[in-house]
């Protein structure tokens, strides 16, 4: 099949590239020039790399077809994009990614999609703006769009800058972190277990008969954030020194999240594999052997 990976060197998407290469998938990928491709690099020889510059998708593509398009780029807004930023990379740019689909033969599209309600942060506004989007192309339009709500994902190859993976990298170094009281609860998934969540969305999609569909991605189990610290600190063999309580819970924090996953199991054959202690044990053994002293 051949499909088309946005947000491919990112921490996600480096996992579903590397699943669907295995199982023989023709991929393709975009990046921008700017990219830090140190995730996939190993596996550029193996796909065909389209450099996006803000060039029209006929330009960038040139005719290309895809059976199905699988989008994981997103703009955070933790690295100061603006708000106009913001709303073209996470509702412009896979809108006009439908659009060139619609165009030249797209069979589906699966979406990442954040477990956060709208209200949350202007990101989480953004990506659910999109939605709207996706269900006209997937009504009117013939491809068939799969939205993916990932709940929290932590693992190996994570950026330092966000919580888990600061943590884990302040534990190793013995700094102390200053932190809320910690007990807001959360869906933690094991990255590689939701990478496969896209790879099995893509082989069901002949199967899904509605225009668009949502499936949440999680292990129906929740863990508070400071009982979560707690295991990493079991497994590190240090005492976590987190200062809980030395900071505010964020406006419109959200003090509990849990997916219901029954629905992709009863689809996509769907389930999370990984433990929450097996997936913090391969975790922190990568840190160790990559990030820490």
């Amino acid at each position: 099949m051949e499909i088309l990976v946005t947000g491919a060197s990112g921490f996600l998407g480096s996992y579903v590239l590397e699943r669907l290469l295995n199982n023989g998938h023709c991929v393709s990928i975009i990046k921008r020039p700017g990219s830090d491709m140190w995730r996939v690099e190993h596996q550029l020889k193996k796909i065909r790399v389209f450099t996006c510059q803000g060039q029209p998708m006929n330009e960038l593509f040139n005719g290309a077809k895809f059976d199905s398009i699988i989008h994981l780029a997103t703009a955070y807004g933790r690295k100061n994009e603006s708000i106009e930023q913001m709303i073209s990379s996470n509702i412009l740019f896979p809108t006009e990614l439908l659009e060139y689909g619609a165009n030249n033969g797209l069979k589906s599209f699966i979406n990442a999609d954040s477990s956060m309600p709208s209200s949350y942060t202007f990101y989480a506004a953004t990506k659910k703006g999109f939605l709207e989007n996706m269900k006209f192309y997937g009504f009117e339009k013939g491809i068939k769009a799969v939205n993916l709500v990932v709940e929290y994902m932590y693992g190996p190859k994570d950026d330092l800058n966000k919580f888990i993976p600061f943590i884990m990298e302040s534990m190793m170094r013995g700094k102390s972190v200053d932190a809320s009281p910690g007990e807001q609860k959360r869906d933690f998934i094991y990255v590689d277990d939701a990478a496969t969540a896209f790879e099995d969305a893509v082989a069901a999609t002949d199967e899904i008969e509605r225009p668009y569909s949502t499936y949440e991605v999680g292990t129906g189990l929740k863990t508070s954030l400071k009982g979560f610290v707690e295991k990493v600190g079991l497994v590190v063999a240090v005492e976590p020194l987190v200062k809980w309580g030395a900071l505010p819970y964020r406006k419109n924090e959200l003090l509990s999240a849990v997916a219901d996953p029954s629905k992709a199991k009863e689809d996509l054959g769907w389930t999370a594999k990984v433990s929450l202690e097996d997936g913090i044990d391969k975790t922190v053994k990568w840190y160790k052997e990559n990030r820490g002293d």
